[in-house]
């Protein structure tokens, strides 16, 4: 027959078994938690860097489609004017 000493110590023995595996339990659930956090800012930090470098992208085609256009319309009229003053002068 077991002693009350024996069955405290059981009992303490279970109850601070249940704590620690609880206290890891919560630690682990917490790790994984804050993985996924930093996953997700990471995830979002990429994709702002691939937004923001589309966005200069497409400025820089712009800006060089426009100064084309300009650079192609100023020739142009220069043309146009040399072929104007040639022809009717």
């Amino acid at each position: 027959m077991q002693t009350r000493h024996d069955i405290v110590n059981r009992l303490v023995v279970v109850v601070v078994v249940v704590i620690v595996v609880n206290v890891v339990h919560v630690t682990v659930v917490e790790v994984i938690l804050i993985a996924e956090v930093v996953v997700t800012v990471v995830v979002e930090v990429i994709v702002v860097v691939v937004v923001t470098v589309i966005v200069v992208v497409e400025i820089f085609v712009v800006v060089i489609v426009m100064a084309t256009k300009n650079i192609a319309g100023r020739l142009s009229i220069k043309t146009l004017k040399k072929n104007w003053s040639t022809h009717f002068t």
